[in-house]
């Protein structure tokens, strides 16, 4: 079968570019001739494997220039789009727009062929919709317009997934149809639990995510200051791209500063790096404030790190508090702290929770979990055609 992803960059490190590199790997290795579609591409800061993949780049045509003004940038973007479409149709026997960078294209897509299949992995609401990690962003004049223009296209998507239930819910709210729930999958970097115990006298934490203002790091750097007023020796490391909000990160660098802490802001950082820092931390902090679903808490589970993780975001769907993670109020910074000397001072308790936690890691491969769904609803989905 042939299959076009719609992917709106492909130069970063990312949960949803993980979710696209994992099923693009799939089915080419299902015999299915997949071209990617993107607006931005740089193989360098993909995951490792990207080489094998068929990418077409528009990033010639979506490059926007602020002295071209906006009508100019606008209908630049009108005739990207429309490339984009024509290339997505001409390829392949469905679609499967993989974030909320396509809606123009997705229309296109829908007029070139009234019949192809168009399969849209909605992780987050488009930010007009004021939802989830959007939901403090500021507001425009265009969104209401915006937001009808999204329920056209959704009531023209032929099915719509989600990767966690919460967003099932607010598809079916903002958008006014069904989504069906594909949980994301794990890379299985450990097959055999690698114990390690926690040194009092030096404690290394480690959160990771692109810099974004949902990712709250301003509670995992007061959560490292608490451990330091409670006596702890602390290092901390934060991993991910600083480029989508620079002055984001610009905000938690200063605030490094201002406690007078040790925290490494490493940004984006190869494979190997990142499984190093995953395999010297002591703890794993995820304290999104409303994230859609939480990759990055699976993967450290599965490195036998013990996992702190909020309890607003999408991933506790799988999780059980004081089972296999740590389940809090992310803005608790005392509370967060209390519980990593909870564990540092019940080492059973420490291990029976590492345990389980990567216990379950192993039945949740990215084929079982996520991959071979999604072929199922293309494969579907093509023969009612």
């Amino acid at each position: 079968m042939k299959i076009t992803l719609l992917i709106n960059e492909f130069n970063v490190r990312g949960g949803t570019h993980k979710q696209a590199h994992r099923l693009v790997e799939y089915l080419q290795s299902r015999g299915h001739d997949v071209l990617l579609l993107t607006k931005f591409f740089d193989p360098e800061k993909c995951y490792p494997g990207v080489e094998k993949f068929s990418i077409q780049s528009f990033e010639q045509y979506f490059s926007t220039d602020r002295k071209s003004g906006r009508l100019n940038n606008f209908i630049k973007n009108i005739v990207a789009s429309y490339k984009v479409a024509k290339v997505a149709v001409n390829h392949g026997q469905c679609v499967n727009v993989h974030d909320n960078g396509f809606g123009l294209t997705s229309f296109f897509i829908r007029i070139l062929n009234r019949k192809i299949p168009i399969i849209w992995q909605i992780n987050d609401l488009p930010s007009p919709f004021l939802l989830g990690n959007n939901k403090d962003s500021k507001g425009s004049i265009t969104f209401p317009l915006r937001r009808w223009f999204y329920r056209i296209l959704a009531k023209n998507t032929t099915k719509i997934t989600v990767n966690v239930t919460k967003n099932a819910h607010r598809v079916d709210k903002a958008l006014g149809v069904s989504a069906e729930v594909v949980y994301c999958g794990v890379d299985l970097r450990n097959k055999v639990l690698a114990k390690k115990s926690v040194d009092p006298t030096q404690i290394r934490l480690l959160s990771t995510g692109v810099f974004l203002k949902y990712r709250n790091y301003e509670t995992f750097l007061q959560v490292h200051k608490e451990l330091e007023n409670l006596g702890y020796n602390v290092e901390s490391s934060i991993i991910g791209s600083t480029k989508f909000d620079n002055v984001y990160a610009e905000k938690i660098k200063n605030l490094v500063h201002e406690l007078d802490i040790k925290c490494d802001i490493l940004g984006d950082i190869s494979e190997t790096e990142l499984i190093s820092k995953y395999e010297n931390s002591d703890f794993f902090f995820f304290l999104n404030v409303d994230q859609s679903w939480g990759l990055a808490v699976f993967e450290a589970m599965n490195l036998g790190l013990p996992v702190i993780v909020s309890n607003s975001v999408g991933a506790i769907e799988l999780l059980t508090d004081d089972v296999n993670a740590i389940i809090l109020d992310p803005n608790d910074a005392s509370r967060i702290a209390n519980s990593v000397v909870s564990l540092i001072n019940d080492p059973i308790k420490l291990a029976r929770l590492q345990e389980r936690a990567f216990g379950d890691t192993l039945e949740m491969t990215w084929d079982k979990m996520y991959s071979s769904k999604i072929e199922k609803i293309f494969v579907e989905e093509v023969s009612r055609c």
